[in-house]
């Protein structure tokens, strides 16, 4: 792989990439980012907790 800079926006003979993403003809399926997986786990936790006390509040006020 070989970058050809055309600029560096501010001079001198160093530059930096922030991000950089290869794609492939050959990649249909994507893999979701370790945090992603981490905040469904979490939000799906939190919503079987809160419908859990949401079911003793019910039951005791009855």
């Amino acid at each position: 792989m070989r970058f050809q800079v055309l600029s560096n926006y501010g001079g001198g003979n160093n530059t930096g990439l922030s991000e950089v993403q290869f794609n492939s003809a050959d990649s249909a399926t994507s893999v979701p980012e370790p945090l992603t997986i981490l905040g469904t786990l979490t939000a799906m936790g939190g919503d079987a907790t809160l419908k859990r006390r949401l079911r003793g509040v019910k039951s005791k006020s009855v």
